[in-house]
């Protein structure tokens, strides 16, 4: 991971971003998939769009995606429930 201009927003990335992908099956829905996909990192910068004063960040944590999936639809890009 990485900024377009690292000095000046003051860009640090600590450590490596890892993601892991799991599926489990619905209990109910025997053709409902649960596709889970889960991201952490951890990086500081600067907000340095006020021309008066720049901001400080630390983002640190883990973001969590699920889909949903009918495994009964053959095109997999048609298969998400929402």
């Amino acid at each position: 991971m990485w900024a377009d201009d690292e000095e000046k927003i003051g860009f640090k990335l600590y450590g490596t971003p890892a993601y892991s992908v799991t599926e489990t099956m619905d209990a109910t829905r025997p053709y409902l998939k649960h596709r889970y996909v889960s991201f952490t990192i951890e990086y500081d910068f600067k907000d340095v769009t006020s021309r008066n004063q720049e901001v400080l960040y630390k983002v640190k944590g883990t973001m969590l995606l699920e889909r949903n999936l009918n495994t009964q639809i053959p095109d997999e890009d048609q298969q998400i429930e929402w």
